[in-house]
This record gives structure tokens, C-alpha cells and sequence, in this order.
């Protein structure tokens, strides 16, 4: 029987050794996608040599690679593993509920060594039901946030290897439920205030990872991937109703955004969960609004986020909600 995308299940595993699936008891947690486009390729290198005949040589397996998107919602319980591979490991606070702070840094806060993801192909396919990809790391992530419907983030995703398996890594994975947040209930601010006529907000948050690491003797997969500068840029659609963020951009004037999804109080308890996202600088580009036609005009802007002096960081994610460990 063809096996169906409503019978994938998709297991997480945070990684101690870059490459390397953990071990002696692996703990995986469930993960919530809408579709994923990770794959594993192995490239086939053909023989060229002159053999007195117009046959060629059989080939041989060359380099290995893992790349791919998974597309997710936003959601309090199931999205605190991605953002730590995104953006960095947390810094958590409290007892229930908790406070989940994502940062740029090193140390404590750098981007976790990798992650292990086990595709489950369901009972149907029996021997080899599992596809593992390892040392995954998050390339690109690009949030978008609109007027209505769900926050939503693709994830461009870069890996060392990949391996069939008979048996799972976790046969009972965590799962942590996923109840995905509203627009609905977001609010925006620019420059420390609320702004109204934004139809749709884009942020790009990218990890500058070094993908030529193949070396000799490695097998054929990639031993790391390094990260560079973090990279947060973006676009902002709005309605035009006055021309201040088209004079910011031509005057490059620093400001910032902020926006927060919550339920309820936002206090962190179930029911009552926040995501905070906050670009505290950034410069837009100036961009002129188009007429096309009798109706309302629209202003597209893209901006770009920078560090303040010694800080580095060019953004921060803040979550609050009853789940205590990413």
C-alpha cells in the first residue's frame, strides 16, 4: 500500500556530538510539520576513462548531503526545539509556568551542536521503516506573520548524513500537544509604538552556515557546519496612510519591532501562553510606494537588523508557557 503523508511521523533528537545521534537511551519528542522536503542524496560520480569502446565505467557513490524545509505553525508546546536550533539554546526560567528567553551568544547560548530527525514510514513499509538524518542544523528559518490565520516558519535545513533503520531510536516519543497560536490575537509596535496598518510582517532569520566541509577520509559526509553571522532581515507590507516609514528608511534612522502573540493572561500556564519577537534594531530600506491602480496604495519595506555597539545579538524570541525543557 502507498504510504500516505497523514501516516509520517517525524521524531526530534537534540544532539551532544555534532553528527552523531544520541545515545545510550535516546529521548526524541514528536514533532508538528506541515510538509517536509528534507532528503538525503547521494551522488553517483561516473568513470570517464577511455576504454577502447563507447560504454562507460560504472560509477561510484560521491558526497553525501542532507537538505530540505519543513514547514510548521507556531505553536507554545511544540516549538521551543526548533527555536533553540534557530536561534540558540534558552535561558529558562521558573517553576511551572516558564519563562524561555532565545538569544544570540556563545556558550550557554550558542546554537546547539545539531539535531537528529527520525522519519517514521509507518508499519506498512516494514524493514527499513525509519529514514535518520543526522547533524541537522537550521540554515534558514523565515517566519511569516499576517493578518490572519497562523504564524508560520520554513526551515531551510543543511545535515551530514542519513541512514535506513529497522528500529526506532525512541519507541514512545514525548509529545508535548500543539495548539497553534491566532494572529488573531498578535499585536505590533514600531519604534516602541503600536502600528495598525501593516498587512503582512516577514523576518528571515539566517545562521550563515559554512556547508563546504567535506574533507578527506570523512566518508563522504560533511564533518561540521559552522555558523557565520546571524543575518535577521525582512519585509513589512503595509496599508499607506503617511509616508514616516518611508522617510526613516531614507533618513536611515534606527528603530525597532516588536510583536507578541498571546492566549489569555500570557502568564505561561496552559491556556495562557506568549511568544515575543523583538528586533530591537534595525533600518528600513526606502522604497517608494507603486499605483496600480484607482485603489489604496501599499507600502512594501525591507529592513535590515544590526547589532547596537557591543551587543551582538539582533534579536531576541521570548516564550512563556507550562512546558519546562526545550
Amino acid at each position: 500500500m502507498t504510504v500516505r503523508g497523514t501516516q509520517i511521523a517525524l521524531g526530534l533528537f537534540n544532539e551532544t556530538v555534532y553528527g552523531q545521534a544520541p545515545s545510550p537511551t535516546p529521548s526524541g519528542e514528536r514533532a508538528y510539520i506541515r510538509t517536509s522536503g528534507l532528503r538525503g542524496e547521494i551522488a553517483k560520480i561516473v568513470d570517464d576513462t577511455l576504454a577502447g569502446r563507447r560504454g562507460r565505467q560504472a560509477g561510484i557513490n560521491g558526497n553525501k548531503n542532507v537538505a530540505g524545509g519543513i514547514q510548521i505553525h507556531l505553536a507554545p508546546q511544540s516549538s521551543l526545539r526548533w527555536l533553540a536550533h534557530i536561534i540558540g539554546t534558552p535561558t529558562t526560567t521558573g517553576v511551572g509556568p516558564y519563562k524561555h528567553v532565545f538569544a544570540v551568544g556563545a556558550g550557554a547560548l550558542a546554537l546547539p551542536p545539531g539535531m537528529t530527525i527520525e522519519m517514521d514510514l509507518g508499519t506498512t513499509v516494514g524493514a527499513n521503516r525509519y529514514i535518520r538524518f543526522h547533524g541537522i542544523r537550521v540554515r534558514q528559518a523565515q517566519f511569516t506573520f499576517g493578518s490572519s490565520g497562523f504564524a508560520a516558519v520554513n526551515l531551510d535545513l543543511l545535515g551530514s548524513n542519513f541512514e535506513l533503520a529497522t528500529t526506532p531510536l525512541d519507541a514512545t516519543l514525548d509529545d508535548h500537544g500543539h495548539t497553534a497560536w491566532s494572529m488573531f490575537t498578535a499585536t505590533l509596535q514600531e519604534g516602541g509604538a503600536p502600528i495598525a496598518n501593516v498587512q503582512q510582517l516577514g523576518v528571515t532569520w539566517n545562521n550563515d552556515l559554512d556547508e563546504d566541509t567535506f574533507v578527506i577520509g570523512g566518508g563522504g559526509v560533511r564533518g561540521e557546519l559552522p555558523e557565520g553571522f546571524v543575518i535577521v532581515n525582512g519585509t513589512m507590507s503595509t496599508l499607506f496612510k503617511d509616508a514616516s516609514l518611508l522617510q526613516k528608511g531614507i533618513s536611515s534612522t534606527d528603530t525597532s519591532l516588536n510583536l507578541v502573540l498571546q492566549n489569555g493572561t500570557g502568564a505561561g500556564t496552559a491556556g495562557n501562553e506568549k511568544f515575543e519577537m523583538n528586533i530591537p534594531h534595525l533600518r528600513f530600506a526606502a522604497t517608494t510606494p507603486e499605483v496600480q491602480g484607482p485603489r489604496g496604495l501599499r507600502g512594501q519595506y525591507n529592513w535590515e537588523a544590526h547589532a547596537n555597539g557591543v551587543n551582538e545579538f539582533a534579536g531576541a524570541v521570548t516564550v512563556d508557557n507550562a512546558r519546562a525543557a526545550h
